[in-house]
């Protein structure tokens, strides 16, 4: 009988042939990897310098500064003392003259160093071969991985299958089985002939470096709540904001995106938000610098972004900090040969569900009896718009609301969406040696928006140098032009809502389908159903009749000097300028307003406005970091302190004119702001200008971190607030936090156990303030009316009244924020 064959036969091969396609892909990468590591490797320079100083503590320096790692048998003697000066050396260099003179000899093997005595620790007696398979925690076979005998140069790679062999292994040799991403095992053959190896996935998280504010400390130290997300994970999300790619990634901040525009406002929330009228923003940190925004900073520039939650952590930055502290790094140059790289993607977005439209019929009936629970003048105007009811015989519609079951209806909140095209274009030049580190980026995104009438491009050149002046003196320069250019803004609309809402309640019915009266003029009880008669006015005309067109520039420049005045004691000035320009121009047509005639004739061509704005804003600080010394290995202290100063302001002119003639379009009004409608009572058009209440803020603050034992955590933090915003009597605000911790998991009755890499319990208490209020609200501000009718000594007075609808609040006090248990308890002191 003949037999079937199923796709159960097939399959297995089929997969094991996929599987041998993906280990041979695997393998040919890992070796043109390894081959250019090998060669980068070689081409890097380094400098050792010490004296009468033991060779094995010089090997860990070198590890230390270097991606080399250094393997050898106990038997080598590496504790004699040599002295060393080598500056600018390749690592040949430097190894040559460090063994100079001993019976030490080493063999490279990509980022590995193998040291050999005079012998090389591989006893003759009892050799066998060995072999075996390394897999990773799956199950699945590594290919590529290295297995080499420790303390010799005998090794091998594992094939396609993961497989290795050694021949001739002593019983009593240990292996070392590496692989790139993989933790390195030690494992002894003691007599094996075969020996299998399960590679786990190199864990570096508890040792990540983690921003803290004025400086760095390792994640697992950090007594504080702090998420952290790596530049890498932002640059594999393709958006144009850089927030939008936070989005999931970090416990307790939420992120929301407002609309479909490539633009569209970022909600980023730390933890809720903490003030009631007030702004909830948190606070962005940007390279040490304070910005409004990391929106126009692309993804695959940032290092890591790293979000102080609780009182403990924010409060080194006091007033700023009640919303929490978001602190982004961006990338700088690495030691090595001259990079020059491109990365880029083009996306198509399509917008996939929208809200379902009702038929003509059901959305007749909604409203029909909408409009009859509230009056029956209302119900009667509804029934002469659509000729049903009581006026179906009037125009002729026998069938009443029947005679619409078949008309079709139009989703106008699918219609204001549509697909679009986006691209993104980086370009980085890198390079550096132990003095010099540079890094060039430009990067360019043009985006087209979802939403209709929208789009967003926005250039990037930034330039970031780091040199080395002294061996203790230390220069970094940091600097960022940004230009954007973008249309459409859906905060405007009209009493019904924005452009975008109106689409979902406009009328889904054509005009000419209609049966009974859209003349407002005898229909005149419609009401509120005016603006959705006609279809001139539906929302995708609506849209493309409105243009809000926005271009912006802003420069960033960072300096600062670091200077190792002794061991352990770093002095560091910064100083930081932001300067931005920007010029809006809004231009509504006739369709926007409603410039029409009854016959549907133009009268006007709409209203035009242009908005220069300039600002700017400095931030100099200073500050003193000691790592206290002669602690001895189980204690350790770090003390910081510092003062800044920042300073900020605006300024702002704009010129608008309404009613234009017929025959204007945008370009024409903006090209001749002067010519709106003249020779009337009403005032149609004008100039205004503004200058900002400038903002200052002084600071001084503190802190300390002590650790005992590894175990044992405490961190305490003081700052002093003085901002402009308030008034002089309430100036200045206070901010102390306090957190200990306790890494449970270094205690020997729970790392016995191997459960847990990192458990740690923390208990924190803080007070953080909120200035982000207007500086104008403790202050009554007045506005001239010109010169009135009284006068006195013969001279007309100038008259004033209030320039804002607020009555100004003298005793206006700090907004503060308290976290007890990483909960927080706000309080409220006056009116915020």
């Amino acid at each position: 009988m003949k037999k079937k064959r199923c796709y159960g036969d097939v399959m297995p091969i089929i997969s094991q042939i996929l599987r041998r396609m993906k280990l041979t892909i695997a393998l040919l990468l890992f070796t043109v990897l390894s081959s250019l590591a090998s060669d980068l490797y070689s081409q890097t320079t380094y400098s050792l310098e010490s004296k009468n100083e033991k060779i094995v503590n010089l090997l860990q320096r070198i590890e230390d500064q270097s991606k080399y790692r250094f393997f050898y048998n106990e038997e080598i003697d590496l504790g004699t003392n040599v002295t060393i000066d080598v500056k600018d050396a390749s690592i040949q260099e430097i190894l040559n003259n460090l063994f100079s003179g001993s019976d030490i000899s080493y063999e490279i093997v990509g980022r590995q160093i193998i040291l050999k005595g005079s012998e090389t620790g591989v006893k003759a007696q009892q050799k066998s071969d060995v072999s075996g398979v390394v897999k990773d925690k799956s199950g699945i076979p590594i290919p590529g991985a290295t297995v080499v005998l420790k303390g010799s140069t005998i090794g091998t790679i594992t094939d396609m299958d993961g497989k290795y062999t050694l021949t001739d292994m002593p019983a009593d040799g240990t292996l070392l089985i590496s692989f790139v991403g993989m933790r390195m095992q030690e494992v002894p053959i003691q007599g094996r002939l075969k020996i299998d190896v399960t590679l786990e996935e190199e864990t570096i998280g508890l040792e990540e470096v983690v921003a803290i504010g004025y400086g760095t400390m390792k994640k697992r130290d950090v007594t504080g709540s702090v998420a952290s997300v790596t530049g890498e994970q932002l640059a594999a999300v393709p958006v144009a904001n850089a927030a939008q790619a936070l989005k999931g990634k970090l416990p307790g901040v939420n992120v929301i995106s407002q609309d479909g525009r490539p633009d569209a406002n970022i909600s980023i929330r730390v933890r809720g938000g903490g003030s009631i009228s007030q702004s909830n923003d948190p606070l962005f940190i940007v390279d040490g610098f304070p910005v409004s925004s990391i929106s126009d900073i692309p993804g695959n520039q940032i290092e890591s972004i790293d979000v102080l939650k609780d009182a403990s952590s924010t409060a080194i930055y006091g007033a700023r900090g009640a919303n929490g502290v978001i602190i982004v790094t961006t990338k700088g140059g690495k030691v090595g040969k001259l990079t020059v790289s491109y990365d880029g993607y083009i996306k198509f977005n399509r917008p996939t569900k929208y809200f379902p439209t009702m038929s003509a019929t059901d959305y007749i009936e909604y409203n029909w009896g909408y409009a009859a629970a509230i009056s029956d003048n209302y119900a009667d105007a509804w029934e002469m718009l659509w000729g049903i009811g009581r006026y179906a015989d009037t125009y002729n519609n026998s069938q009443g609301i029947e005679s619409y079951r078949n008309v079709k209806s139009t989703n106008y909140s699918k219609e204001v969406y549509n697909a679009s095209f986006s691209h993104n274009h980086n370009f980085n030049i890198s390079s550096g040696n132990e003095k010099t580190k540079y890094l060039f980026s430009v990067n360019h995104i043009d985006d087209d928006g979802m939403k209709i009438n929208s789009w967003y491009k926005r250039s990037n050149a930034s330039f970031k140098l780091d040199q080395k002046l002294a061996d203790n003196l230390n220069f970094s320069l940091d600097t960022r032009f940004t230009q954007i250019e973008k249309e459409g803004n859906e905060t405007t609309g009209t009493d019904g809502g924005s452009l975008l809402t109106t689409a979902y309640w406009f009328r889904p019915i054509a005009t000419e389908d209609v049966l009974g009266e859209l003349d407002e003029s005898v229909n005149s009880q419609i009401g509120f159903y005016t603006d959705i008669l006609q279809d001139v006015y539906n929302p995708v005309s609506r849209i493309n009749d409105y243009s809000d067109y926005t271009r912006s520039r802003s420069l960033v420049a960072n300096t600062s000097f670091s200077w190792e005045v002794i061991d352990g004691l770093t002095l560091k000035t910064e100083l930081g300028l932001t300067t931005s320009w920007s010029r809006n121009k809004v231009w509504s047509g006739a369709i926007y307003n409603d410039y029409f005639d009854n016959d549907g004739n133009k009268t006007y061509g709409g209203n035009a406005k242009i908005r220069a704005t300039e600002g700017w804003n400095y931030r100099w600080v200073n500050t003193a970091n000691y790592e206290v010394q002669g602690l001895g290995d189980k204690q350790s202290l770090n003390i910081l302190a510092g003062m800044e100063v920042a300073d900020s302001g605006s300024e702002y002119t704009e010129v608008w004119g309404n009613y234009y003639p017929a025959s204007f379009d945008a370009e024409r009004a903006y090209a001749m702001m002067d010519q709106y409608l003249t020779g009337t009572s009403t005032i149609n058009g004008g100039l205004s200008s503004n200058t900002g209440t400038p903002n200052r803020l002084q600071s001084y603050f503190g802190r300390a971190n002590y650790s005992l034992n590894d175990k044992y955590l405490l961190t305490a933090t003081f700052r002093a607030d003085g901002s402009s915003r308030f008034a002089p009597t309430n100036r200045w605000g206070y901010f102390p936090a306090a957190a200990i911790a306790w890494r449970m998991s270094e205690e020997s009755f729970i790392k016995d156990l191997g459960w847990f890499d990192n458990l740690k319990m923390r208990l924190s208490y803080g007070s953080v303030g909120n200035d982000g209020i207007s500086a104008n609200l403790w202050k009554m501000s007045w506005a001239s009316d010109g010169l009135s009718r009284y006068s006195l000594a013969e001279q007309q007075i100038v008259t004033y009244s209030p320039a804002s609808s607020t009555i100004a609040n003298p005793d206006l006090k700090w907004g503060i924020r308290l976290w007890i248990l990483q909960q927080p308890i706000v309080w409220y002191i006056g009116s915020l």
